[in-house]
Formats: structure tokens, C-alpha cells, sequence
């Protein structure tokens, strides 16, 4: 399984800094990893089950933590598909 996260992000970043963002290579590494991230997110799936939401809630949250969750997602801090790919990659990991 390929993860993307923010520190994947941050190196790619870096990394066209480095070999320089109008270089062939860092076009280069620009596109693909552009087209890496669109064949991510086509490979998630469509919706989140209620099985899978009940499992990420019992898995590693307490119920402070689903609280707490809930709130942020109320208040804008925790979007709301950061909230399905969490649920997404904790199911795929266990499952």
C-alpha cells in the first residue's frame, strides 16, 4: 500500500527545491508524483461504512477522543476528509 502524508508532501518539496522546479527533473518529479497522488486518491474508496467508522472509533479512540473528533470536524480543524482517510487507512491496515 502507498502512503502520501504531509512529510511524503514536504520531501517531494524539498527535493524540487533541490535538483531545481524548472529543471527537466524537477518537472519531471513534479508530474509524477502528481500522478501518483490522483491514482491514490482513485484507488479510495467511494464512501465509508458504518463498520468501518465503528472500528476506527473502537480501535484507538476513546470516547474523549471521538468527542473531541467531532468537535474539530464541527469547527472546521479536522476536515472532513482527513476524517474519511483516516477511517479509510485504519481499516485497510487491519483488514
Amino acid at each position: 500500500m502507498l502512503y502520501i502524508n504531509e512529510a511524503t508532501d514536504k520531501a517531494i518539496e524539498l527535493t524540487i527545491e533541490e535538483v531545481g522546479k524548472d529543471s527537466p527533473a524537477g518537472g519531471m518529479i513534479k508530474t509524477l508524483y502528481g500522478e501518483v497522488k490522483r491514482l491514490k486518491n482513485s484507488e479510495k474508496k467511494s464512501k465509508v461504512t458504518e463498520e468501518m467508522t465503528k472500528f476506527w472509533l473502537t480501535d484507538y479512540k476513546l470516547e474523549e477522543e471521538a468527542v473531541q473528533s467531532l468537535t474539530e470536524i464541527a469547527n472546521g480543524e479536522y476536515k472532513p476528509q482527513r476524517l474519511f482517510d483516516d477511517i479509510s487507512e485504519t481499516w485497510e491496515i487491519n483488514h
